[in-house]
């Protein structure tokens, strides 16, 4: 087969004259669009070309939803060209769901509905009616309505919280499906105020999700009009109804308390509002009627939320929870990448966007896991405050005063000069590149804003590394309890001062923190955590000591045994079966359990070397979840199969046999004849076809070498035999053209190396199986060296000897 031509890999760059592309920038200038210019104004143009073609490939294709929503304030508009940037292949970043982008009505579209709303007001003015919805406009002077942006828009607005995602619960589908889930618009007038009213008036800031749930119980008990009104005071049997529908859809206790805590919320609201007091008392006695009516059904919502409470904790009391090592296992399973990532800093590396966002991601998961921080604080800590940390000791304290957990509590943590080192290595290497809208937090993402929740952020560390995902609650109740359990009445309170970030405990106790006490029970945490090694005793342990820890540990082994597929006990497991509490025998386990994983997987690719997408394929197909090296670790362990090991492995046996060798293709090169090229990637050491045909002795083969009627060209001899493949097709594959003997002679360029091995089975199979000499590129041609068959043939008696043209 004529080998095809290949086009030189060349980059395209847009010419700015014309507006084309081409291939090559500077002949197209020079005979097209600038032949009467000048050599030196041509490459000035090839450079901007360059330049500019460099910058579309760098953010050209990223479009930011916000900023079409200043461009286009035409919500069908914004919409269609979105929908058309998707479909050309732009990424859209904070896109809102497919389900609020569908085309819109007249009556739906606020920009629209906006302007008739205005010409409705003033006929309403005119006529003068009169009743309760005239007075949801008696302060409509001195309010003023968001533009229909203000709930995409997060960065700008503070109370923004993220759109849920798309229904895939069945939660959620069933709220869908009973109506629950419809509300009224954003820009309705009184739910604008309302959540002004928040955020003015009782300072919450991430007030939109309590709006949205005042809209969905107010749009249930008033299923028709486009503006909310007050005609749900006189509807408490459809209240029932809202409330028991919430409890069919089978949302949480706590939910349901949340949806009638804020709408009595928005009943006080209405009251200060309309300030009826005076005016109009029997609205206000309505209102008052109706907030009494909500208490008296926050009753029963409230048991059930107290029985799920102490559901919770008896399983919790009879599961039992994660211990502290168990929650930090992901700082220990990641942190070489990490100290990876951080060598680079030092040599000036370049880093990967993943390597950058890993390196943060651990940052966070220090703070949280081994420092006990909360995600509010986390989250809440500025680029100010780090570069005001204050030495103390043998760590530096960094203090947070603003944060989401309390608004009197300080949170404070004391770093060790070694965490000093890596965070300070974010903030210089990392951060810089990644600055934008929000500069003043620390930890900001990739598209530069503030990072939005660091729970989502570790869970993601946890998946990467296919770890089970713990959380800031779990790890402070850990280290609690185990607080509780190893220091005295005075090292207990001192610790839950310190991790208590309640406003209560504030109030009572804000005077006694000093950064002298963070940074002593900072050690004292690390030291009841296991991560300040204990001192070594004085005499280390008999001989007597050491075979009863050996035999306890024989004695584990055979009660729970090491298998590559079995789960690692339990702390409940070991303790019913009379071991303690400590990990010294779990941890054994583990190693041994991770050696033998790391063993099967090795030996798993005996022929050739695997990637990293096959590695993982094949651990989830095992299902190893956890205590499992890396794909990465397998790969740099990876050794050429020995001899030995070649020929008891069954795959390679079952190629052999059924010649099903990947990775090659048949080229004809013309006058030089049929070669072989590979079609992927081969690394020195792979096993990449075998020499087939039919096995006849070396007398066999000499025979045919010296019939003058003939010219065999395709004897393999090695040893006393001798591998005969002159026939294109062999009888026991009559339908393939093996590739072995199609690879053509070279001695100088050779890559492949044939050896003899011996396969194991009923019967031992000789074969002569080519492994790569050196690494071989794709369409790289296949090649080995001919010219030993002589002495072969004179009887020299050599392990392998090949013809020779």
């Amino acid at each position: 087969m004529a080998s095809e031509k290949r086009l030189p890999d060349r980059h395209i760059v847009y010419c700015l004259r014309c507006c084309k592309p081409q291939e090559k920038i500077s002949v197209h200038l020079t005979k097209a669009c600038m032949k009467e210019s000048t050599r030196e104004e041509v490459e000035v143009e090839v450079r901007k070309a360059k330049a500019s073609t460099k910058e579309w490939l760098r953010n050209g294709r990223r479009i930011d939803y916000l900023d079409l929503l200043k461009r286009f304030p035409h919500r069908e508009c914004r919409h269609t060209l979105t929908r058309m940037l998707v479909e050309l292949g732009f990424f859209v970043s904070n896109m809102p769901q497919e389900s609020d982008m569908e085309p819109v009505s007249r009556a739906q579209d606020p920009d629209i509905r906006n302007a008739d709303a205005a010409a409705s007001t003033s006929a309403a003015t005119t006529s003068g009616e009169a009743g309760p919805q005239n007075l949801l406009d008696l302060n409509e002077g001195s309010s003023t309505s968001s533009s229909s942006s203000d709930h995409d828009n997060g960065t700008s607005d503070p109370s923004w919280q993220k759109d849920l995602p798309a229904a895939t619960t069945s939660v959620r589908v069933k709220m869908k499906e009973a109506g629950l889930y419809k509300k009224f618009d954003e820009n309705s007038k009184l739910l604008v105020d309302f959540k002004k009213y928040l955020q003015t008036t009782l300072r919450v800031p991430n007030c939109q999700q309590e709006v949205d749930n005042v809209s969905r119980f107010v749009r249930y008990l008033q299923p028709t009009g486009e503006e909310p009104s007050l005609t749900f005071l006189n509807k408490s049997q459809q209240t029932r109804d809202y409330i028991e529908s919430l409890r069919n859809a089978k949302l949480s206790a706590s939910t349901i308390l949340n949806y009638i805590k804020n709408m009595i919320r928005f009943i006080g609201f209405l009251k200060i509002r309309l300030d009826l007091v005076d005016e109009d008392r029997d609205l206000h006695r309505k209102l008052e009627y109706f907030k009494e009516f909500l208490q008296t059904m926050r009753k029963p919502v409230a048991k059930d939320h107290s029985k799920d409470v102490v559901q919770i904790k008896y399983k919790r009391l009879m599961e039992g929870t994660k211990s502290v090592s168990e929650c930090q296992e992901i700082l220990w399973v990641a942190k070489s990448d990490f100290l990876a990532v951080f060598g680079k800093f030092i040599t000036k590396e370049r880093l990967t966007e993943k390597e950058k966002t890993i390196y943060r991601y651990y940052c966070e998961a220090l703070l949280v896991l081994k420092h006990y921080q909360r995600p509010g604080a986390v989250e809440g800590m500025t680029a100010n405050e780090w570069v005001n940390r204050k030495p103390e000791k043998h760590r530096v304290m960094v203090g947070v005063h603003q944060h989401k957990t309390a608004t009197m509590q300080v949170c404070s943590f004391a770093l060790t000069q070694e965490e000093e080192a890596w965070f300070q290595g974010y903030y210089e290497h990392i951060r810089p590149y990644h600055l934008g809208e929000d500069s003043e937090k620390f930890f900001i993402s990739s598209n530069g804003r503030r990072i939005h929740s660091v729970t989502n952020d570790l869970n993601r560390l946890h998946v990467h590394y296919h770890i089970k995902p713990s959380c800031s609650q779990e790890v402070r109740r850990a280290i609690e309890t185990l607080a509780g359990q190893q220091l005295d009445r005075s090292g207990k309170e001192k610790v839950s001062h310190y991790l208590a970030h309640s406003t209560s405990v504030a109030e009572q106790h804000y005077r006694m923190r000093v950064s002298q006490g963070v940074v002593e029970i900072a050690d004292v945490l690390d030291e009841i955590a296991g991560f300040t090694q204990p001192k070594p005793p004085e005499s280390g342990p008999s001989a007597t000591d050491t075979k009863s820890l050996w035999s306890d540990f024989d004695a584990f082994v055979k009660a729970f045994p090491v298998t590559r597929l079995a789960q690692p006990p339990t702390k409940k497991m070991r303790m019913e079966a009379g071991f303690s509490e400590d990990r010294t025998n779990y941890d054994k386990w583990r190693k041994q359990q991770y050696e033998q994983r790391e063993q099967y997987l090795l030996s798993y690719y005996t022929a050739r070397k695997p990637d990293a997408a096959k590695l993982k394929k094949l651990i989830d197909h095992e299902g190893f979840a956890g205590n499992c090296p890396l794909p990465k670790d397998i790969i740099s362990k990876w050794k050429p199969a020995s001899k030995t090991s070649i020929e008891t492995d069954t795959k390679v046996k079952e190629k052999v046999k059924k010649q099903t060798w990947s990775g090659l293709v048949l080229k004809d090169f013309g006058e030089k004849g049929i070669g072989v090229v590979a079609s992927r990637h081969f690394t020195k050491g792979d096993i990449v076809c075998d020499y087939h045909g039919k096995l006849i002795t070396a007398a066999e083969g000499r025979m045919k070498m010296q019939d003058p009627d003939s010219e065999p060209t395709y004897l393999f001899f090695f040893k006393q035999h001798c591998i005969d493949a002159e026939s294109p097709r062999c009888e026991c594959h009559p339908e393939k053209d093996t590739f072995g003997r199609r690879i053509n002679h070279s001695r100088k360029r050779a890559n492949l190396k044939p050896q003899h091995c011996e396969l194991k089975g009923k019967r031992v199979k000789h074969v002569i199986l080519f492994k790569a000499s050196k690494d071989i590129a794709v369409d790289q041609e296949l090649l080995f060296d001919y010219g030993v068959n002589r002495r072969s043939f004179r009887g020299e008696g050599l392990d392998l000897e090949w013809l020779d043209d």
